[in-house]
């Protein structure tokens, strides 16, 4: 993890895609803003670019019943709408465990990336917070 001072706010970058970061992350950007700072947690660039060439699959090649693991937050493939209204691809259904509750997110996700996709939702999930692009 990396901190960076901007003009009129402080950027967190992950290194690293763990869990165990996200958490770390988390508390510092707590702490951060009890000093009256506004604060963003983001990937770092470099990392996140060699994350989505080592995990390029397409949300619109998904099969159902598949599942994918990402900062530890497992996804599984429920529900995949055919009828290629959007954007001529598949609207595909995920199904995940947030703070305990069976939750789902889908939609029509164009052709990017499943773990560009699910990554904000798996963040969400592990910190219980919003992750800032």
């Amino acid at each position: 993890m990396k901190i960076r001072k901007n003009k009129n706010y402080t950027s967190i970058l992950l290194e690293e895609f763990t869990p165990q970061e996200a958490t770390k992350a988390q508390a510092k950007r707590s702490e951060i803003e009890k000093s009256g700072e506004n604060c963003v947690i983001k990937p770092s660039p470099k990392k996140w670019i060699e994350a989505l060439k080592l995990n390029s699959r397409l949300v619109s090649d998904c099969e159902m019943g598949e599942s994918y693991r990402i900062l530890g937050v497992l996804f599984t493939v429920v529900k995949i709408d055919t009828t290629k209204t959007c954007c001529n691809c598949n609207a595909v259904t995920f199904e995940y465990y947030k703070q305990g509750e069976l939750t789902q997110t889908g939609g029509c996700f164009g052709f990017y990336q499943i773990y560009r996709v699910l990554f904000e939702n798996a963040f969400e999930a592990v910190t219980g917070t919003l992750l800032y692009f």
